[in-house]
């Protein structure tokens, strides 16, 4: 019991990790520089998915108003890499080597962002469609899926069960992927050239397929799920793209002088601002799911799964 813990050497990491995270720890002090302590937490999250400076309260709100996602970094976040670098390199750089150094990115950023569950399962899906492409053959996305998690389970077996991050990813990644088309069908939304205002409409199906993925084990583990939630990340979720490129921005410009990043902060404040908004509404109108508890029982989970995988393989047969 209170042992004391005192630091006997630093700087004993390998050289590359050590740098990287250097590199992060820079970018996201140009963050606090600019921006109040919140503001400056939810955009490094949002970028790097760092989390270290977020207070209590501020995690708290955004676990009851059901967007903690939003700083996990995932799929979006790689592909947002791998498009940056085809498009600045195309012209210079020819096609072999630059799958070769994206690739090469990829594992740099990874390792940079500290590999959570999400980012490395996003990684491995983007390298192999990468792959795929790269070769000049189709791919499957059940079967990248399915690769991308025996991967990852085999270097390290215990995620399986101790890992909430590896469950969530993968679940509401299916519930994307294969609940998705279910629910634009419910809801006769079957025609994706006509996009909705602010593609509300889009984001709001694409939460509800991953919340429905996922509710259970959120039930079991955390014993809380907000119905609210899903309105929450239909007017957070468009906000995204946004403060992720101003802040990527801002890390730039700050870097170089202070003065170059002052108005894209003053940007990304506004953004922040709207973002934090919405987190404290939605944590105060927060609405658990009536009769949660019974999800938590072995057998109503195992049908609810069971169900779900089996919409997954009636959807996957048709695609």
């Amino acid at each position: 019991f209170f042992p004391k813990i005192e630091v006997q050497v630093k700087n004993r990491g390998g050289w590359l990790k050590t740098n990287l995270f250097r590199l992060k720890n820079h970018l996201t002090d140009q963050f606090k520089k600019q921006l109040s302590p919140d503001k400056a937490a939810l955009l490094s999250g949002i970028t790097f998915g760092e989390r270290s400076g977020f207070s209590q309260k501020l995690k708290d709100e955004m676990a009851k108003s059901g967007v903690t996602h939003i700083v996990a970094l995932s799929g979006y976040n790689i592909a947002i890499l791998v498009l940056a670098i085809e498009r600045s390199l195309r012209k210079i750089i020819p096609r072999q080597k630059r799958f070769y150094l994206t690739l090469g990115l990829i594992l740099l950023f990874v390792l940079m962002v500290g590999g959570e569950a999400s980012v490395v399962r996003a990684a491995i899906m983007g390298s192999l469609i990468l792959l795929a492409g790269h070769l000049g053959r189709p791919h499957d996305t059940l079967h990248i899926i399915v690769l991308t998690a025996i991967l990852m389970v085999l270097v390290n077996p215990t995620i399986l069960v101790f890992d909430i991050g590896f469950q969530l990813s993968f679940l509401s990644l299916l519930g994307i992927v294969y609940l998705e088309p279910v629910l634009r069908k419910l809801f006769q939304h079957n025609d994706k050239k006509k996009e909705s205002f602010l593609a509300w409409r889009e984001n709001g199906l694409t939460t509800l397929a991953a919340q429905l993925a996922v509710v259970p084990v959120l039930m079991w583990n955390f014993n809380q799920f907000s119905l609210t939630g899903v309105l929450a990340n239909v007017l957070i979720l468009v906000t995204v793209p946004f403060a992720m490129f101003l802040g990527f921005l801002l890390a730039a410009l700050s870097s170089i002088s202070f003065s170059l990043g002052f108005l894209v902060a003053k940007l990304v404040s506004l953004l922040a601002s709207y973002q934090i908004a919405v987190i404290k509404i939605f944590s105060v109108i927060y609405f658990p799911l009536p009769g949660g508890q019974f999800l938590k029982s072995s057998l109503i989970f195992i049908i609810y799964y069971g169900v779900f995988l089996a919409l997954v393989f009636k959807n996957y047969e048709k695609s």
